[in-house]
This record gives C-alpha cells, sequence and structure tokens, in this order.
C-alpha cells in the first residue's frame, strides 16, 4: 500500500444534506470522478473523512480527516465485467486522522460501481455511482 498526498481541505465546497450531515464534493461530479476528485462527508459542521474512486473505477481510497478517535471506512460495490457478478466490501483508513489513506485495488476483470464513506457508528456521505 503507496501513501497518496493528503486531500486539500481548500478545494472543497460544500452540499448540505439531509438527516444532520452533510457531504462536500470537491472538482466536479462523482459520477465523471478523476482521481483529484474527493466525496467528502461532515458530522456537526466539520469535515469527518474523504474517499475518491480512480476514473478507472479499480482504486478506492479513503482519508480519516478528524483527529476524534472514530475511525472511517468506505463500503463500496464491485461487478465483474466477465460474468456479471456482484460482490461487496469495505476497506478502512487504519492510522486515523494522521496523513495516509486506506487504499483498495480491485482484481483483473472487476470495477468499483458505487460508495459511500461512513464514519463509525455516526454519519455516512450518500452512495454515490463510481
Amino acid at each position: 500500500m503507496r501513501s497518496i498526498p493528503w486531500p486539500r481541505k481548500t478545494a472543497l465546497t460544500g452540499l448540505a444534506l439531509a438527516a444532520g450531515a452533510s457531504a462536500v464534493l470537491a472538482g466536479g461530479s462523482p459520477a465523471a470522478a478523476q482521481d483529484t476528485n474527493w466525496v467528502c462527508w461532515a458530522s456537526a459542521g466539520s469535515t469527518v473523512g474523504c474517499v475518491r474512486v480512480t476514473t478507472s473505477h479499480t482504486k478506492i481510497e479513503v482519508c480519516d480527516t478528524a483527529k476524534n478517535n472514530i475511525g472511517v471506512y468506505a463500503e463500496f460495490y464491485l461487478k465483474n465485467n466477465r460474468s456479471g457478478e456482484i460482490a461487496h466490501d469495505v476497506v478502512s483508513d487504519s492510522n486515523g486522522a494522521d496523513p495516509g489513506c486506506g487504499t483498495y485495488w480491485t482484481e483483473t476483470g472487476w470495477v468499483i460501481t458505487s460508495f459511500r464513506g461512513i464514519e463509525r457508528g455516526t454519519t455516512s456521505s450518500p452512495w454515490i455511482t463510481a
């Protein structure tokens, strides 16, 4: 697993969501996401985590952005382009809010189709189509 640059908070723009949580979309729509676009979500007005999927849909990363001792993870669905099989998995940021993120690479033939970020036991982003 290699480290990636920490998401730049200055590139984030706000978008309020229902259910007491908010999400932030950085640079463009999730359906047309590029490697630098992050989907972030907040709790009590502060960003707690960010998730991104590469344009090839073969890599997902999740970053904890709050030093609150509550971990974050990304839940996602994958599809095998050869067999049509659907799978479900999760990846977490195991080092808390320290620099570096949790990363998952798909196996050959599999692509990530949808995802969401979750702060353990509290808030989550909406489901996003990758």
